[in-house]
Parts: structure tokens; C-alpha cells; sequence
């Protein structure tokens, strides 16, 4: 998780330029992607408290944000970004609860 984390943070300082031909706002859809797949290490990793970690990850995306509009010049910080993370963080935390209740419930008895 740590390392995915930190990778995360390298290539969101790193400058960026869209490829030739990339949809507009393309870069949402990786937003949202990256935060689904941090939200699924979170619930494999914290599976009964997984609302701390998930408040956690929007914080570090926060912060990626600001670092973004501090360190860097061909990046700025963006609430449309912020956003997106926070969309897949949803996703990731809906897709555990609809796992939570496809989970095979003990029988009394």
C-alpha cells in the first residue's frame, strides 16, 4: 500500500503532458481509477474499519493536489482532480459493501 502510495505521488509531480489525441479530461478517468484501486488495498488491508483509510486516501489526494500546485509548474492544483479521487474512493468503498452483503451470513442453530 505504502508503495503504491508513494509511486502515486512521483508520478503525480512529475510534469505532464497529454498524448496526442487523448480525450479531454482523460486524466479524470485516471484520477478515478488510481483512488478505485487505493480504495481496494484499503479495504484488503482494513476490512472493518475501512471508512478511516478511505478518509485517509482523500486526504493524501488533497495533499497531492496541493504539492501539485506548490512544487511543480506544468501542474496545479484542482478541485475537478480532488473530485475524481473522491469518486473513486466511492466506488471502491460501494464495491465493498456490496461484497459485505454477498458474504455467506453464519446460521444460527
Amino acid at each position: 500500500m505504502i508503495g503504491g502510495l508513494l509511486l502515486g505521488l512521483v508520478v503525480a509531480l512529475q510534469p505532464y503532458h497529454p498524448e496526442p489525441g487523448e480525450l479531454p479530461h482523460f486524466d479524470k478517468v485516471k484520477h478515478v481509477a488510481a483512488f478505485l484501486v487505493f480504495g481496494w488495498m484499503a479495504q484488503r488491508a482494513w476490512p472493518d474499519r475501512l471508512h478511516l483509510p478511505l478518509l485517509g486516501l482523500l486526504a493524501y489526494g488533497g495533499l497531492v493536489e496541493i504539492g501539485q500546485g506548490l512544487l511543480t509548474t506544468t501542474r496545479s492544483a484542482s478541485w475537478a482532480d480532488l473530485l475524481a479521487d473522491a469518486l473513486g474512493l466511492l466506488l471502491a468503498w460501494g464495491w465493498a459493501a456490496w461484497r459485505l452483503r454477498q458474504a455467506p451470513r453464519p446460521t444460527a442453530g
